[in-house]
């Protein structure tokens, strides 16, 4: 029985995947960043120093892919959104390499402000007749190659190129630096 409800949510995870629009992919993984920060408090909590460090890998990687994927010729919007997610990027690293409690919830804050954010512009979008160019902050274009496994699980920098496909990280000259 436990396999059967594994295929059930793998099934429901891929035709969600497969039927959102590439800023709805986004905000999926905004909010599964949300939940893994969430998953690391709770872990925090509980003493479980190896799983903070898992799941705050998982949120780490989950930015760092939203940075390079962002189109930094689409305008400062867009780099300054590079921006915020090196910034949630490098907090949550540090909050794992410390695991220090205060890092990682203000971390969670300003993922969930994020989350927020990308959740209203989406939610205009469609008042405003799905008219993208109505709303600058999640312009298709600023949107680079994401990529999920077919399981549901993210991948960062997978082949996929489930949003749109987008030159290779290395052939484009970042202005942001993810590492730190």
């Amino acid at each position: 029985m436990p396999d059967e409800n594994v295929t059930v949510r793998e099934r429901y995870l891929e035709q969600m995947i497969e039927s959102s629009s590439r800023e709805g992919l986004v905000l999926l993984l905004v909010d599964g960043a949300v939940n893994f920060i969430r998953r690391a408090v709770i872990a925090h909590e509980r003493e479980r120093y190896d799983e903070i460090n898992n799941f705050l890998i998982k949120a780490q990687n989950i930015y760092l892919e939203l940075v390079l994927a962002l189109d930094l010729d689409a305008g400062e919007f867009a780099e300054n959104l590079g921006l915020v997610y090196q910034y949630i990027y490098n907090l949550l690293i540090e909050a794992n390499i410390g695991k220090d409690i205060e890092k990682i919830k203000q971390g969670l804050s300003l993922a969930e402000k994020i989350r927020d954010l990308w959740k209203e512009t989406i939610e205009k979008a469609r008042l405003d007749d799905g008219i993208m160019s109505a709303v600058p902050a999640i312009a298709p274009e600023l949107i680079g190659p994401v990529s999920l496994k077919k399981t549901g699980v993210y991948e960062p920098g997978g082949e996929a190129g489930i949003i749109r496909p987008g030159p290779a990280a290395e052939d484009v000259p970042s202005r942001l630096n993810v590492t730190g």
